[in-house]
C-alpha cells in the first residue's frame, strides 16, 4: 500500500464519523488542547458528518471551536475517505460505545494504526500494543498519553502495527469470510 505519511516527520491523527459527544470528540478535542504546546508536529483531521437531530450533536458553539483550534482540520463530508487515511499515520475513535466500527475496519484494511477507546466493538478490533492502542474511555486524560505513546514510537513501529492490523482484516474479516458465515447462518435457520 503506497502512502505518503512515511516521508514527513509530522503525526497526522485522523477521526472519521459523526460530530456527537458521545463519539468521545470533547475528549479528543481535550486531549488535542493538552498535546499542542508540546508537541508541533501533531495534527488532527476530523473528517466529519454533522447530526444535528442526534442529542449528542456537538453545539455550533462546540464546531466552531473545533473549526478554530490551530492543530485540528473539520473537513465536512466526503465521498472517498481513502486519500485522506493514505495521508494519516493513525486513527482515533475515542467513542463511548461502538457495534463494529466500520471507520477502524477500514483504516486496518489501509495498514493504518488505531487508537480506541477501550469498549466492546472497538477492543474487538484494535489489539493493544498489535495494532494499535487501547484508552480509558471518556478520559482526555487517558486518551493524550495514548497519542502521546504513539507519538513517540519509531516508524517501524507504526508500519507494523498497520500491518498487523492488515493481516487482522484479511484473516477475520475478508469478504469471502463474511460471505461463507451468512451462507451457514443460512443454512442452520433452514435445517432447524
Amino acid at each position: 500500500i503506497s502512502s505518503n505519511r512515511k516521508k514527513s516527520k509530522n503525526v497526522i491523527f485522523i477521526y472519521i464519523g459523526r460530530l456527537l459527544k458521545d463519539k468521545g470528540l470533547i475528549e479528543l478535542y481535550e486531549a488535542m488542547n493538552s498535546l499542542k504546546n508540546n508537541f508541533q508536529h501533531v495534527h488532527l483531521n476530523i473528517l466529519g458528518i454533522v447530526d444535528p437531530d442526534n442529542p449528542s450533536a456537538l453545539s455550533s458553539t462546540q464546531i466552531l471551536d473545533f473549526r478554530n483550534h490551530p492543530k485540528i482540520t473539520l473537513i465536512n463530508e466526503v465521498d472517498d475517505i481513502r486519500p485522506y487515511l493514505t495521508n494519516s499515520d493513525c486513527l482515533i475513535l475515542p467513542s463511548y460505545r461502538e457495534g463494529l466500527p466500520r471507520s477502524v475496519l477500514e483504516a486496518m484494511s489501509m495498514e493504518i494504526p488505531v487508537i480506541a477507546s477501550n469498549v466492546p466493538g472497538c477492543s474487538t478490533l484494535v489489539k493493544d500494543g498489535f495494532n494499535g492502542f487501547l484508552f480509558e474511555a471518556r478520559s482526555s486524560n487517558s486518551l493524550c498519553a495514548t497519542m502521546e505513546k504513539f507519538i513517540s514510537i519509531n516508524a517501524e513501529e507504526r508500519r507494523q502495527l498497520g500491518k498487523n492490523g492488515r493481516e487482522m482484516i484479511e484473516k477475520n474479516y475478508s469478504v469471502s469470510i463474511v460471505v461463507q458465515s451468512l451462507i451457514d447462518i443460512i443454512n442452520n435457520l433452514k435445517n432447524d
